[in-house]
């Protein structure tokens, strides 16, 4: 992919997203992963200054030391992270659409990448990102109505069943763990004294 298609994707995905996955429907999946993948170094090229920089303006002796290597580190472990990261999305995400009637994971793969288009612009400013993480949602809604011809109430459902799962199960171990460690804590105190009796 030249940079040129690059932008032209990039244009089409925010300027009218449902006629761009309506072209780019047919395209081979490595055609997405590429368009991650400079989408992602992108995002990681900026996120990972923005840090280098943050970190050596601290007043701490091995600070400016470090920028560079934080900045290096980063930006490897967003590139390479993000990438795998958006794969594993997909199987989630797919595992509920398929439930819905949409076929292809190579199909939703790429739904994916594309929809990550506002994060890979502007995911690395803070407080801007949580703006870009619900428009990349939405995209991926058209996505999955434009690609899979899923109806707006099954792209809708596949993508809260795909949040709130993941939410619920994180509100059971917090909760358990408060329980628990309540439960040490109240153990503790309701175990009796520990001074000895005259």
């Amino acid at each position: 992919m030249a940079i040129e298609d690059f932008v032209d994707n990039v244009k089409g995905f925010i300027a009218g997203p449902g006629r761009q996955f309506e072209r780019v429907r047919k395209h081979k999946l490595a055609d997405a992963m590429v368009y991650g993948l400079i989408g992602l170094f992108i995002y990681g090229l900026l996120s990972s200054t923005l840090m280098a920089f943050s970190i050596a303006a601290q007043p701490f002796p091995f600070a400016a030391g470090t920028g560079g290597l934080v900045f290096i580190i980063m930006l490897l472990a967003v590139w390479l992270g993000g990438f795998l990261g958006t794969i594993i999305g997909s199987l989630w995400i797919h595992l509920w659409a398929y439930l819905f009637g949409a076929r292809g994971l190579d199909k939703t793969i790429a739904i994916q990448f594309y929809a990550n288009t506002p994060t890979y612009l502007l995911g690395w400013i803070p407080v801007v990102n949580f703006f870009t993480g619900i428009w990349s949602i939405v995209l991926l809604g058209i996505g999955l109505m434009k690609v899979h011809k899923l109806t707006t109430g099954q792209a809708i459902g596949t993508i809260l069943i795909a949040i709130i799962i993941p939410v619920i199960i994180i509100m059971i171990i917090v909760g358990l763990a408060f329980l628990s460690y309540a439960s040490a804590v109240g153990g503790g105190y309701g175990g009796g004294s520990s001074y000895p009796y005259y």
